[in-house]
């Protein structure tokens, strides 16, 4: 019963030990699921605190462990390594800072980046205009005004442990917008829609008329108030550097 007792407890102190330690890592990722928006979200650990962690539960859980089951309780010592290995596995690593998120960090926010094409802005704009040109064709209504505006900012990406998700300098989106008459529109954004999807991916929601091309532009379909025109918009990929 001793034994079963010092094992239990052993388990126990690898756990507390492990849990406290990985505090600030545990802390990440937790900060990033309920960030509210990007801005917020936190940066990840330093890789020397990820390998304090790492190094810090292994000379206790293992190296204590090891020691004891060679020259001391042996319950004890087989506890701790126990108690690791569990810890370990209940955690996918977290915890006992083997977590491979941990030493690539980029992989954790890369449901948050964005696509920064590598085109240059010019030719960016100008398959986007293309994109735009075949969309009106399709609608095949009458088109109102282009309007072009050049979107500033709203573009992540990782740039590095130390910072985390950040808005690069000079980047954004230029955009092109027209409205197409229509009446049902929603009609129309169904018809137009089922050509574009097929060739292009599928971005939206359920729902949603939203679709992207290989090069990273992106088409958004939507009925106007009163389902009496569709406001087509088309999106370059986020470029690094805009153009007036």
């Amino acid at each position: 019963m001793r034994r079963v007792a010092q094992g239990l407890g052993g388990g126990a102190l690898a756990a507390g030990a492990c849990g406290l330690l990985s505090m600030p890592l545990t802390m990440w990722t937790l900060g990033v699921a309920m960030a509210p928006d990007r801005r917020w979200m936190p940066a990840p650990p330093s890789l020397g605190l990820v390998l304090v962690v790492a190094i810090g539960c292994a000379g206790l859980c293992l190296g204590v462990g090891a020691v004891l089951l060679v020259q001391g309780p042996r319950a004890l010592g087989g506890g701790l390594v126990g108690g690791w290995v569990v810890v370990g596995l209940l955690t996918s690593g977290w915890a006992v800072g083997l977590a491979p998120d941990l030493y690539s960090p980029e992989r954790r926010y890369d449901a948050f980046a964005d696509r920064f094409t590598e085109l240059a802005p010019d030719e960016a704009e100008r398959r986007a205009g293309a994109e735009l040109r075949t969309v009106l064709r399709l609608a095949g209504g009458k088109a109102g005004e282009v309007r072009r505006t050049v979107r500033a900012g709203g573009c992540w990406a990782y740039q590095g442990r130390g910072t985390g998700l950040v808005e690069p300098s000079g980047s954004g989106v230029v955009q092109y917008a027209t409205t197409v008459a229509a009446r049902p529109a929603q009609l129309l954004v169904d018809r137009v829609a089922t050509h574009i999807a097929r060739d292009h991916k599928a971005t939206g929601r359920k729902h949603e008329a939203i679709f992207e091309t290989p090069d990273g532009v992106t088409t958004e379909l939507l009925a106007g108030e009163g389902d009496s025109g569709v406001l087509v918009t088309v999106r370059t990929p986020c470029l690094r550097r805009l153009r007036p």
